[in-house]
Formats: C-alpha cells, sequence, structure tokens
C-alpha cells in the first residue's frame, strides 16, 4: 500500500504518495519540518510509481519534445560521480526527466502534477533520491512565483544572510559558524525565493547539513559526534537540530549575500563588491532553467534580491 504525506510547504499544500521505502525515507527527511496530518486540498500531486520495465516510463516521452539538458554530455564527470544519467526535455505542457533505465520523472506543470517512475530505485543512492525530490518541488512551485537557489542561509532577527557557493568554497563552514555564534538556520545548500508584493521572501528547505572530515574538526558539537554521523555520498550528514537544537528558522527577509572564499589567510575578513559583480556570482547558483522566459524570470527575482541586500 503506498504511504500517503501530506504537506505543507510555506502555505503551499502537497500530497505524496510513494509506495518505496526507500523512497519514502528520502521525502520523510526533505519535508521533515513540514508534514502535516491529513491536509485536504492539495495543490501539488507527487506519484511515485515502481516500474517493471523502463520502456514502459520511455514511451510516456512525446517524439516531438525538445532536448534542454544532458548531463551525459554536459558533465560527464558528474553523471560518473553520481551513478546517474539523465536528460531533460520539455514540451508546451511538461517537463520529462529521463533517467534511462532506472526511470522517467514527469512534470505537468498545468495539472501541478508530478509522476516520479522508478524501475531501479534501489540503483540509486539516496542522497540522489533527494536531489530528484528537491528539483521535483522546484518545478512545481514555479507557478507560483518560487525560485530555488543553492545557497546556505542563516537569520537573526528575521534577517536573513544568503551565502551560496560552490563545493569547497567553506559555504557549509560559514554557515555553522554563524548558526554557533547564535543565528538561526534555514538551509545548508537549498532555499526558495519568493515574492511578496515588493519584497522577496527567503523561504527555508532545512534539511540535513553535510560535512567534510576538515569541517568536522572545527566544531567540537561534531567532533562529539564523531562515528554517529550518517555516511553520504559524498559526505557525512547531521541534522542541524541534533547540533544546536531549536536554531531553524522558516523565512525570513535577505539582508546580506555573502560570497565565501577560502584563502591561506589566518584570520577572515569582509570585502565589500558591486551588486553588479554579486549578481554576476549569485546567477550560477539558481537551478537550471528550461527556456527563454523561465530565464528572464529567473533573472528578475535574482536582480531584485540583489537590490533588496545590503
Amino acid at each position: 500500500t503506498p504511504a500517503v504525506r501530506d504537506i505543507d510547504f510555506h502555505g503551499i499544500r502537497l500530497r505524496v504518495t510513494c509506495p518505496l521505502p526507500r523512497v519514502q525515507n528520502a521525502i520523510d527527511d526533505l519535508f521533515a519540518e513540514f508534514a502535516v496530518p491529513d491536509a485536504p486540498g492539495a495543490e501539488i500531486n507527487i506519484d511515485v510509481a515502481a516500474i517493471a520495465d523502463p520502456e514502459i516510463a520511455g514511451d510516456r516521452l512525446p517524439p516531438a519534445a525538445s532536448l534542454l539538458y544532458s548531463n551525459r554530455l554536459r558533465s560527464p564527470e558528474s553523471s560518473r560521480v553520481l551513478g546517474l544519467e539523465f536528460d531533460v526535455f520539455r514540451t508546451p505542457e511538461a517537463v520529462f526527466v529521463d533517467l534511462g533505465p532506472k526511470g522517467m520523472m514527469i512534470f505537468d506543470l498545468n495539472a501541478s502534477r508530478a509522476e516520479i517512475l522508478l524501475a531501479d530505485d534501489a540503483s540509486i543512492h539516496v542522497d540522489i533520491l533527494g536531489s530528484l525530490l528537491v528539483y521535483t518541488l522546484s518545478e512545481l512551485v514555479k507557478p507560483r512565483d518560487m525560485r530555488l537557489v543553492h545557497a546556505a542561509a542563516v537569520a537573526i532577527d528575521g534577517r536573513v544572510v544568503i551565502i551560496p557557493g560552490t563545493q569547497g568554497r567553506g559555504k557549509t563552514t560559514t554557515c555553522l559558524s554563524l548558526v554557533a555564534d547564535g543565528f538561526g538556520f534555514l538551509s545548508d545548500d537549498v532555499i526558495f525565493l519568493r515574492n511578496c508584493a515588493d519584497l522577496i521572501e527567503v523561504c527555508a528547505l532545512p534539511e540535513h547539513v553535510s560535512v567534510t572530515e576538515k569541517t568536522i574538526g572545527m566544531f567540537p558539537e561534531l567532533r562529539e559526534r564523531a562515528g554517529r554521523l550518517t555516511q553520504g555520498l559524498l559526505k557525512q550528514h547531521v541534522r542541524m537540530d541534533d547540533l544546536f537544537p531549536g536554531r531553524i528558522v522558516m523565512s525570513g527577509s535577505p539582508a546580506i549575500i555573502l560570497f565565501p572564499e577560502v584563502t591561506g589567510e589566518t584570520s577572515s575578513h569582509l570585502e565589500p563588491i558591486a551588486r553588479p559583480r554579486a549578481l554576476e556570482l549569485l546567477l550560477p547558483r539558481g537551478i537550471s532553467v528550461l527556456d527563454r522566459a523561465d530565464s528572464a524570470r529567473n533573472f528578475q527575482m535574482l536582480s531584485r534580491l540583489v537590490a533588496q541586500c545590503a
């Protein structure tokens, strides 16, 4: 019997149906802060299903669908590390993510519905299952004027510090340092921006925090848990409530964008940058966009974010 989860994601009601225990665990981990009991009137439905033959899913791809992105072609090393190859297609009505022999994801944007058809979920690392769910969520909330940005975020007195950065730039270490100093926690890796009248709101997705051995060595709270952290695909995971209970903050107003950089210096310091340069650095952190109109909306949202911040 499929498990059903009702979720209130920042005022948007979702219902997720899933018969696969490993995927259900990923769903519960991702939406731990958003689960609600028996919430009626779901605005978005996500249906996960097991299929015996991946060709069944492949048959759902319309011949006229346009190829938008292929990680096999654009990021072969990434696809090797992740253990997953995928192609993204689009029609005027839907987005199709072809996972090859592992299945298909279909986002019906007009109906606010997603199907995740998996032929072999056991061969997909649980971290990748979580990433697929985040991508699904990001596509389905776009019509509600929400945009995903790859960044950590912390807050104090309702004002949010956004910390974009690629792996190895010190994003997680900076985030943990600020939380240890009393800031609230929104996310280690993914936030959502939402247009609210004349302002941008930062909406949290407080998943686990992913840490390297080097980061573990910097924080006594992590060192005390050495050997008890969850091993992920590339890093180890811990939930923020286990490190600093009661620090999760669900939303706030953006105040500062902080771009960390690891240097050989013995102390940290801040250097101001111009807004155009901040926008240039921030744009790649927005999730890949699928068409020209989508790109324009993404650019406008990030431009407003930069204008709103100090």
